[in-house]
């Protein structure tokens, strides 16, 4: 009986043990208070933060037919402006609706330079036939905008749909703000920009129109990077015939980074190749020294699994290659991506997109790739007058996540692989993927993720999350030595919203910012480093 007793109590040790694994809050994590969100919106992007508030900014999504046209340009979005104390409640909200000259304009985007906040509005020129963009401080305080606004860019006007198009990268250092305004060209064409550098204070640093040296159609574009100089950089695919990454089973595609530099005077070209290889994914950074650090998996020619990485160091200045090598991945690790542990849906295993290369002080780097894929299913319904109807079906795959540390000599330190399973359907991933962090000598990812695998590390083991509705938002620890460790962040479903990791990112040395909502609530957090 004494035995059956112990028995039982140990039984019972282990479930709250268990338990509590899956329910009880880490000790680095601060919650707000769960908030209501003004209807029809969405945190979007964390825009940075002064000694008492930090600030964010929300979309917001019109209902279907509620389209505008203001200031001759369509949009059924609006922008919202928060600010938040350090205590992580809600100090101010704004929503912004700009003018210019006193007509009706649409807000197209608001950045944080140089701990100051600017409104970045649209207005089409009708008599001019231009596409108009202009710059507007605000004010912290009130959220409001603040002077008039100023005219910095224009381009053609063509048509509501090609009614021109503004992308804004900041540097590492939020001090300097390029503004790239898409020309419309024809696909056969070559591709052109106008571009216009600023500093912190909005002042025009240079601007300059490029057009890019390939055809629109034989050249897909894939990361833009703003250093802190003020010099562009922007990584592609260059096709040799179709846009079609294979022709014959063999690679039909190289890679190549293009500088822009000395306020847009000189333009460099940078190929990146592996002889006798295939690079099927290319990742780049820059380092303080003014040297571009470019890296990516490889692959034999004629087949689809990775081989290994490569690693190439570029003075980017006078554009001479400093070291490039590569290095293959050891049996050991390549066994843990075996086929045979995937369903039969699930076969995209080499589909790995490289989002982040951290330059190491010593001159190594640290990649992290997140497998990713979209599959499409079609499914025909055939009614009994003869009648068939066709309905699309979406799956967003977010997979393991491999992390990568490559020693100054272009050999590989350590590689090991986080585990995740996430799939779901027709949702964009809304609650999938990751965040990731690096602070000290530890790598820091967050997601969402079944509970069961809290004290998971065989893959063949894994829980797949298809769902919301159990998950916990979980955080992984990467030692320095390469081993990794998952902790409870908390329990989605206890707290009622889910985590967003695609929002949440590193704003400080020392932590994470976080969002979650579900349904009309929301919350905002951070979680200690």
């Amino acid at each position: 009986m004494k035995k059956i007793a112990l028995f039982l109590l140990g039984i019972l040790a282990f479930y709250n043990s268990s338990f509590a694994q899956t329910t009880t809050p880490s000790s680095r994590l601060s919650l707000s208070q769960e908030m209501k969100e003004p209807a029809n919106s969405t945190i979007n992007d964390y825009l940075g933060e002064d000694e008492d508030h930090f600030y964010v900014l929300r979309k917001k999504i019109k209902s279907a037919g509620t389209s505008m046209f203001a200031g001759g340009v369509w949009t059924n979005e609006g922008w919202i402006l928060e600010s938040y104390t350090n205590e992580l409640t809600l100090k101010m909200r704004q929503e912004i609706i700009p003018s210019v000259n006193g007509k009706p304009a649409i807000l197209d985007n608001v950045r944080y330079l140089d701990g100051k906040l600017f409104a970045y509005i649209l207005y089409v020129n009708r008599e001019g036939n231009q596409t108009e963009l202009y710059f507007q401080p605000i004010d912290k305080k009130t959220l409001t905008l603040s002077g008039t606004p100023k005219k910095i860019i224009s381009i053609p006007y063509e048509t509501r749909s090609r009614q021109g198009d503004f992308r804004y990268e900041i540097s590492r250092n939020k001090m300097t703000l390029a503004i790239i305004a898409s020309v419309h060209d024809d696909k056969d064409a070559q591709e052109q920009f106008k571009v216009t550098v600023f500093n912190g204070t909005m002042t025009k640093l240079w601007q300059k129109e490029i057009t890019l040296p390939y055809e629109s159609v034989l050249f897909e574009k894939e990361k833009l990077f703003l250093d802190n100089n003020g010099n562009i950089y922007l990584s592609g695919r260059v096709y040799k015939e179709k846009a079609k990454e294979r022709k014959n089973g063999m690679a039909n595609y190289s890679y190549v980074i293009l500088a822009y530099r000395d306020l847009g005077e000189t333009q460099k070209e940078y190929p990146i190749s592996l002889k006798g290889e295939f690079i099927t994914d290319l990742g780049f950074n820059m380092t303080d020294d003014d040297k571009l650090a470019a890296a990516g998996f490889y692959s034999t020619q004629g087949t689809y699994s990775i081989k290994g990485i490569c690693f190439t160091l570029i003075n980017a200045a006078s554009g001479a290659v400093i070291k490039q090598g590569s290095q293959s991945f050891d049996a050991s690790f390549l066994e843990i991506f075996s086929k045979q542990q995937l369903d039969k849906q699930d076969q995209e295993l080499y589909r790995y997109s490289l989002d982040e290369i951290i330059i190491r002080s010593d001159g190594g780097a640290l990649l992290l790739a997140e497998q990713f894929y979209v599959r499409e299913e079609l499914t025909t319904t055939r009614y009994p007058d003869g009648r068939t109807s066709t309905t699309t079906t979406y799956y967003y795959y977010y997979n393991d996540v491999m992390a990568i540390n490559v020693n100054p000599d272009m050999t590989i330190e350590w590689a090991t692989k986080i585990p995740k399973r996430q799939v779901t359907s027709n949702d964009g991933g809304y609650y999938s993927s990751y965040a990731s962090a690096v602070s000290g000598d530890k790598i820091y990812l967050l997601f969402n993720d079944h509970p069961d695998n809290l004290t998971v590390t065989d893959p063949s083991r894994l829980a797949k999350y298809s769902g919301v509705k159990n998950s916990v938002a979980t955080l992984v620890t990467i030692s320095s030595d390469g081993k990794w460790k998952k902790s409870l962040l908390f329990s989605n479903k206890i707290q009622g919203e889910i985590l967003r990791p695609k929002i949440c990112e590193q704003v400080s040395v020392n932590h994470f910012f976080l969002y979650g909502e579900k349904g009309k609530n929301y919350i905002v957090g951070r979680a200690e480093l």
